[in-house]
């Protein structure tokens, strides 16, 4: 199920409500906090938001994979039990470019589809990148997927700041503008339905969702369009 966050607000300044008076007299303006925003949007399109979002951000991951020429691993991508998505892909398919947009792809898909949140992390990132220098390893999530594909074999506190930066801004330019194809964001949303209705999904299960004609267009796609 696809919502356009875009269209939630557009007759009045984002974050704003319009408050009557009970006589009709004057009407305020009232901010309206993310949170309730986010019921908002659950109650209109009558969404699971929580289970949905993650379905969204999972996708996003499964497709980038696929694009880069990744499979789905064995233990699939799931929203229930666990929120996940595995790989298996040969070692030529494992590059820096490829591991850092795929970890992106899955909060960029899932903010393209509620509008919540920034696109941007990189004092999130900086903290990570400062983290490894001294040896604390902040587990469990895609930023930190981001840090290791950037170090990679390198010292933490042999990486550069400013270095860093422009490899993530990159990154993500890259990770919008492939999200922005509209086929690649077809076979996100064709995913994500095939995880709300199942949970968990297969590989076979995956390109079986995309369907195949999105599938040949999505999948080693960086291989066959140069990137």
């Amino acid at each position: 199920m696809e919502s356009d966050q875009s269209n939630f607000s557009r007759s009045r300044p984002a974050g704003t409500a319009q408050l009557a008076a009970a006589d009709g007299a004057k009407i305020c303006p009232i901010r309206v906090t993310a949170e309730q925003r986010v019921e908002r949007l659950a109650g209109r399109w009558q969404v699971d938001f929580e289970r949905t979002a993650a379905a969204y951000h999972e996708a996003g991951h499964a497709v980038a994979g696929l694009w880069f020429g990744w499979t789905v691993g064995r233990t699939g991508v799931e929203i229930d039990e666990h929120q996940r998505c595995t790989f298996a892909c040969g070692a030529y398919a494992y590059t820096t470019e490829a591991r850092a947009v795929v970890a992106m792809a899955g909060w960029l898909a899932e903010r393209k589809w509620h509008g919540q949140g920034s696109a941007n992390w990189d004092n999130q990132l900086v903290h990570i990148l400062d983290a490894h220098a001294w040896d604390q390893v902040i587990v469990g999530d895609d930023e930190q997927q981001v840090v290791k594909a950037l170090v990679g074999r390198r010292d933490a506190d042999d990486v550069e700041t400013n270095e860093f930066l422009l490899a993530v801004h990159a990154f993500r330019e890259q990770a919008v503008s492939l999200i922005a194809r509209p086929s690649f964001w077809r076979a996100i949303r064709r995913v994500t339905r095939a995880l709300l209705s199942h949970g968990k999904l297969s590989d076979v299960e995956v390109v079986n969702a995309i369907g195949k004609d999105d599938f040949l267009s999505v999948s080693h796609g960086h291989w066959t369009a140069g990137g």
